[in-house]
């Protein structure tokens, strides 16, 4: 039974309620009522909550260090990419909104708001807020099915940023825009490293092959046996940027994929190019310890990261006078170009 007590007259009114759990005596209180009947009715809130398991103490908990504990257990669970992204998100997008609110705090009216903050203020597209807002709800929802903190997650079934017609369309290279785009590079390497041919041949390499950016980072030159390119495994990145093995995406994505005689041919150049790097560029290094025979690394050895080589190829489109897209389309002008040249399209 809660009690409802005012300090003294005219004093806000509280309500404090004693209730056991796991065979121990707990006690939650909360003050600041103008009219003692609003107590009463919070209490009774209260009460209703902790006949049904609801841990309602555990609502006091900020919601940045609830999101930290909640990193902690996905960490064990998700792949390193997936990982990152989480932590960027919640880093950057839900911590400086939420992080000093209580759970039990957190209301629908705060999600709206925030909601609409992810594109007013952040500027994000509807594809990349609906993820944030995604990472956010599963972590309430941890609260709610798990925890059992909370009784229910103001963020289900929240308005979501509409996706207009025109950022679900797939953006890839034409032939004619792919051959300007790698010609460009080749003719055109880093001011840096002059004799580079690096990003000439990881393009190609991408364009002819269809391999996402960590397949093709986290290569090594055992896996290319003549005209055979194996994939089973994958570069990425943890939020301090140590670089790391990793599976690929999904259980599908390990295979062996026939490669053209050019882009045989461009590996080849790989090889051979890398070496006289080192050998002109004091700057240049190669890779060791487990990266050793990685077939793309930066120039202090270490792994490429997938962020540079966006940025580079951004510079690249825009320089060669082709659409400014990112290193994944050509995993989509890969397929275009396939079913263009008459391949089937369930292969």
């Amino acid at each position: 039974m809660a009690s409802i007590t005012q300090e003294k007259k005219g004093a806000p009114w509280r309500y404090r309620i004693r209730f056991k759990e796991n065979g121990k005596w707990r006690e939650t209180s909360k003050s600041g009522y103008k009219l003692k009947s609003e107590a009463e009715a919070a209490a009774a809130e209260i009460e209703k909550q902790l006949r049904k398991g609801i841990r309602v103490d555990d609502a006091k908990r900020l919601i940045g260090e609830y999101l930290d504990y909640f990193l902690k257990i996905r960490k064990e669970e998700v792949r390193p990419g997936t990982y990152t992204r989480l932590e960027y998100q919640i880093r950057l997008y839900i911590k400086p909104k939420f992080e000093f609110t209580q759970l039990g705090d957190l209301t629908r009216h705060d999600c709206n708001e925030w909601v609409s903050e992810l594109k007013t203020k952040y500027k994000l597209k509807a594809s990349t807020a609906r993820s944030v807002i995604g990472t956010f709800r599963s972590a309430i929802t941890y609260a709610v099915i798990e925890d059992r903190i909370l009784e229910v997650n103001p963020l289900a079934g929240i308005k979501q940023p509409k996706i207009e017609h025109k950022d679900e369309q797939i953006k890839y290279f034409t032939h004619d825009e792919l051959t300007t785009l790698l010609t460009y590079v080749r003719d055109n390497p880093l001011p840096n490293y002059p004799i580079s041919q690096q990003y000439y041949v990881l393009f190609t390499l991408l364009a002819h092959t269809g391999l996402r950016i960590g397949e093709a980072l986290g290569l090594t030159w055992a896996d290319i046996q003549g005209n055979r390119l194996t994939v089973d495994k994958q570069i990425v990145h943890d939020s301090h940027n140590k670089a790391s093995f990793a599976p690929p995406k999904t259980d599908s994505s390990y295979r062996t994929i026939a490669i053209d005689p050019l882009t045989q041919q461009v590996l080849k150049l790989q090889r051979k190019n890398r070496l006289e790097c080192v050998a002109r560029y004091q700057s240049c290094v190669q890779p060791s310890g487990e990266f050793q025979n990685l077939i793309f690394y930066s120039s202090d050895g270490k792994p490429m990261r997938h962020t540079r080589v966006r940025d580079q190829m951004k510079k690249f489109c825009g320089r060669a006078g082709v659409p400014e897209l990112s290193p994944h389309a050509f995993r989509h002008t890969h397929a275009v170009l396939l079913l263009e040249s008459g391949a089937n399209i369930k292969v």
